[in-house]
């Protein structure tokens, strides 16, 4: 099982700036899952399939003499309505009976997507009393999916050889939906940054509120480019890859060179 201590240690980085809580880490916490025998595909929630959002639902449970679960909950979320389909799904799974606890995956996939960007996860941070923000628009380039000539370069050598990139932001969704102030919690490699960034500012959502007053929502998400189509098999590749470089630690890569700014058109964010 790979090292996990750097990404929790850049959320915690990203949660103090923001003053939230740190969400756990996107990997893979599991050295040992449980393999169903029998298995559904889960179904999309309406607000998942729009947002684009694909990964893994990590659920804990008890197996039956029958090989039926029980006691399902969820350990490792994705969120906008994932982690209640997962158990859905998971509860008309077959297993072999098992003495002790059990760990399984439920994995969400989008088959048709045309985008060699995916979003992996995705985890909003409302102020106390406040309900989180909804996407309202998402936006996934097409063909290869990247603009500068360095990416390009680093995309056709990862591609060669089926890896992935990947990025992890924080950024706030303010009262006017828009995302702004964006901070880099992690990526493979600085040339992902700023792609990644260009991407997500292009995306509105519907801003949280507290009290029928728009606020301003923390949010962290993590994107990985690579193949068109997702599969179990590359979203467990995915969890055992060596995990991206911190940029809470100094040293280790560069911010992007130019100041990431607001879409035009959008209210700044001070």
């Amino acid at each position: 099982m790979r090292p996990l201590a750097f990404i929790a240690a850049s959320c915690v980085y990203v949660a103090a700036a923001v003053g939230q809580t740190a969400s756990p880490s996107f990997r893979d916490p599991y050295p040992n899952l449980t393999e169903p025998l029998f298995r559904t595909d889960p179904e999309y929630s309406e607000q998942a399939r729009f947002a684009g959002l694909e990964g893994t639902v990590f659920l804990s449970g008890f197996i039956a003499d029958d090989g039926s679960p029980h006691d399902l909950q969820v350990t490792r979320p994705l969120g906008l309505g994932l982690d209640e389909k997962a158990i859905q799904a998971a509860r008309d799974w077959r297993f072999t009976p098992q003495p002790t606890p059990v760990n399984i995956a439920v994995d969400f996939l989008l088959p048709d997507k045309q985008s060699r960007w995916h979003l992996m996860h995705q985890a909003f941070h409302p102020p106390e009393g406040a309900t989180r923000p909804s996407f309202l628009r998402e936006w996934y380039p097409l063909g290869a999916g990247v603009v500068s000539a360095r990416a390009l370069d680093e995309g056709w050598v990862i591609n060669s050889v089926r890896r992935q990139a990947t990025v992890t932001l924080a950024f706030d969704v303010e009262e006017h939906g828009s995302p702004v102030k964006f901070q880099v919690v992690a990526a493979s490699d600085s040339v992902w940054v700023d792609e990644a960034i260009d991407i997500v500012q292009q995306w509105r959502f519907t801003p949280g509120a507290k009290d029928g007053v728009p606020v301003s929502v923390p949010c962290v998400i993590e994107l990985v480019w690579g193949q068109k189509i997702l599969t179990s098999a590359t979203l467990a590749k995915i969890r055992e890859t060596p995990e991206p470089i911190a940029f809470a630690a100094a040293g280790q890569l560069d911010a992007p060179k130019t100041p990431v700014k607001s879409p035009p058109g959008t209210p700044s964010s001070k």
